[in-house]
C-alpha cells in the first residue's frame, strides 16, 4: 500500500515539467487514502506512456483520476491527432475514444488487476 498522494505528487511534478516544455497540463486528483503500490505504479506508467506515443504531438493534456474504493480510473483527455492504439495494446484494459482532434484514453483498475 501507497499513500494516494505520491502518485499525485508524481502527476503533478510531470505536468510541471510539461509545462516547461509548452504543453498545458492540468490534474484533477479525486482519490483519498491510500492504494496498492502496483496499481499506483501502473497509472503512472499509463500516463508516461500516453506521452511516449504523443509526445510530438500533443498540445494539451488533462489528467483525471477517480475511484470509488474498489476500482481506479485514470482519464487522459489528450489534445493530439496520434494515433494512441499502441496505448491499449500495451494496458488490455484501455479504452480509447476520438472527438476531432481531442483523444480520451481511460484506464480501469481493480483490486489486484492492473493491465
Amino acid at each position: 500500500k501507497v499513500d494516494s498522494r505520491e502518485l499525485f505528487l508524481c502527476l503533478n511534478e510531470s505536468a510541471s515539467s510539461l509545462h516547461l516544455a509548452g504543453i498545458p497540463c492540468a490534474i484533477r486528483f479525486d482519490v483519498e487514502g491510500s492504494m496498492d503500490g502496483e496499481i499506483a505504479g501502473t497509472l503512472y506508467d499509463f500516463f508516461e506512456g500516453a506521452l511516449e506515443i504523443g509526445y510530438d504531438a500533443i498540445s494539451g493534456m488533462n489528467v483525471i483520476m477517480t475511484s470509488d474504493g474498489s476500482e481506479y480510473r485514470m482519464t487522459l483527455m489528450l489534445k493530439c491527432e496520434a494515433d494512441m492504439s499502441a496505448l491499449a495494446e500495451r494496458f488490455s484494459r484501455t479504452v480509447i475514444e476520438r472527438d476531432e482532434d481531442i483523444r480520451y484514453c481511460s484506464l480501469t483498475c481493480k483490486g489486484g488487476e492492473t493491465v
